[in-house]
């Protein structure tokens, strides 16, 4: 029901508008067979796994940039994503970020999920996670569905990007907070 609220509340309002919207959609056969079919679906295919508590398990990844990289770190229970501009791929500059962003800021996580890139399996990042305890599961090389939650988010990023004017896309660093703000304030079911 917070979605079809969430939807109807952009435009219209009456008394009582929640527990209308509650009773209509427990009284909808369409609404009840799509949730018993979503339940015994994600029962019978799926292994739930259990899910950690927010800041402490994210997901992280690259995405390619014409004058450098862009890294994405994004909370995996939350969906909070941050955004750093780096001049490149080099394991000190991604440890720096890392640390000065995640670490330092919000605690040491449990868990940090990546692809099998070299400047997260490998030297100083690998060091920090081992020295710091945190767990680093590899997907094994790119596996869109392996790191699917910032996969998700390279969408939207690169929906944003396509959006920027040259001058914008020449001086991104600029502006990757306003699309971390934008994603980070959006209403999601997460």
């Amino acid at each position: 029901y917070r979605r079809v609220a969430h939807s109807l509340c952009q435009k219209f309002y009456w008394k009582n508008m929640n527990l209308d919207i509650k009773d209509l959609v427990r009284t909808c056969r369409d609404c009840h067979l799509a949730h018993t079919r979503r339940q015994i679906s994600s029962h019978t295919f799926s292994a739930k796994a259990e899910q950690l508590p927010p800041r402490q398990a994210y997901g992280i990844d690259f995405y390619g940039h014409a004058k450098g990289e862009i890294l994405v770190a994004i909370d995996l229970c939350t969906r909070e994503v941050t955004l750093w501009f780096l001049k490149n791929r080099k394991q000190d500059l991604v440890c720096k970020a890392l640390l000065s962003n995640i670490i330092f800021q919000k605690g040491v996580p449990l868990t940090f999920r990546n692809d099998n890139a070299a400047e997260f399996v490998h030297g100083v990042v690998s060091s920090m996670n081992t020295y710091l305890g945190i767990e680093q599961i590899s997907t094994g090389g790119y596996n869109a569905r392996g790191n699917a939650t910032v996969e998700r988010f390279m969408q939207h990023l690169t929906a944003n990007l396509t959006k920027c004017t040259k001058d914008e896309y020449d001086h991104i660093d600029l502006y990757l907070q306003a699309i971390a703000f934008a994603h980070n304030t959006s209403f999601s079911s997460t």
